[in-house]
């Protein structure tokens, strides 16, 4: 049996990874995931499928130093939360990634169209857009920063982990309805995690 459908989570997002996401260590957001799927039903416990999701996360930098050519500084490279030089800008940026999941569900209890199950994916995260504004602290213009191509698409990571456990219900006839969290890493080394908490809608189609 294939089942299509879609999704939706609310995200909250931890990263210990400095100066990103947030411009400080053990930084947190809340943010919202949408996904498409299909589902191929091997038997009654066994399925494996995969989809497409997007969202977006935020950055900001309170104290950004962009270096001039009277700095005696090896590059020219901006400046985060230095101490030795001032804070001339803040920086906000949004990033949009994409990502594609691989999964095996495994159903553990199956009764009355009742059904609990455990899944684990992988899959690539791609960033496809950011966007970036500049703030100057004396003056409070805004500027837009137009990054190039190379920088606003590419693959971040090719091996993001999840794990997951839902219960589904049947809601009608081959319309099936799902309460699922889940956890999700960036990384192996866990700087970035993911918690979610959500809710799949799927039609099963008749082989």
């Amino acid at each position: 049996m294939i089942s299509p459908g879609i999704s939706t989570s609310v995200d909250y997002f931890t990263s210990s990874e400095f100066p990103k996401y947030l411009g400080s260590g053990s930084s947190k957001q809340i943010n919202i995931r949408n996904g498409i799927f299909l589902r191929f039903d091997f038997s009654k416990k066994l399925s494996a499928g995969f989809g497409v999701e997007t969202y977006r996360r935020d950055e900001s930098f309170d104290c950004i130093y962009f270096p001039s050519a009277n700095d005696s500084l090896p590059t020219l490279t901006p400046l985060v939360n230095n101490a030795e030089y001032g804070c001339g800008s803040t920086s906000n940026a949004t990033t949009s990634f994409l990502e594609v999941p691989i999964f095996v569900e495994y159903r553990f209890y199956y009764r009355n169209n009742l059904v609990i199950y455990s899944s684990i994916g992988i899959g690539p995260q791609i960033v496809f857009n950011r966007s970036v504004v500049i703030t100057d602290n004396a003056s409070q213009v805004a500027e837009d920063i137009n990054l190039p191509a190379s920088e606003t698409s590419f693959i971040n990571s090719w091996t993001k982990p999840r794990f997951s456990t839902g219960i589904r219900s049947k809601l009608i006839d081959r319309v099936l309805f799902d309460i699922f969290t889940e956890f999700r890493t960036d990384r192996i080394d866990f700087i970035n995690n993911t918690y979610s908490l959500g809710l799949k809608i799927s039609y099963s189609l008749i082989q």
